[in-house]
């Protein structure tokens, strides 16, 4: 199963909709709906990305380390840079 599933699949067995996750993390269900669909090129990039991730995590109740790293994870198989080891980098370089 996909990891975007998987979190559809957790969302929908805590009975949470994606209206409700919008409403409270004001982040939109067009962002939300690409999070589940794992299609991460239509989300706003960067830190943004793991700011919906971590927001999605606390509505649905979900272990926020343990998706964290799966989402980023998933996200560096998808080509996406991992934005947290550029960070470092850039720091390393300072």
């Amino acid at each position: 199963m996909s990891f975007g599933k998987e979190l559809q699949q957790e969302r929908e067995k805590r009975d949470i909709s994606l209206e409700s996750i919008a409403e409270v993390t004001k982040v939109s269900v067009r962002y939300l709906t690409a999070l589940e669909e794992g299609n991460l090129s239509k989300l706003p990039g960067g830190v943004f990305n793991r700011g919906i991730m971590r927001g999605y995590c606390r509505q649905v109740g979900l272990d926020e380390d343990e998706w964290m790293e799966r989402f980023c994870k998933y996200a560096q198989g998808q080509g996406l840079p991992d934005w947290e080891e550029f960070a470092l980098n850039v720091k390393r370089n300072r």
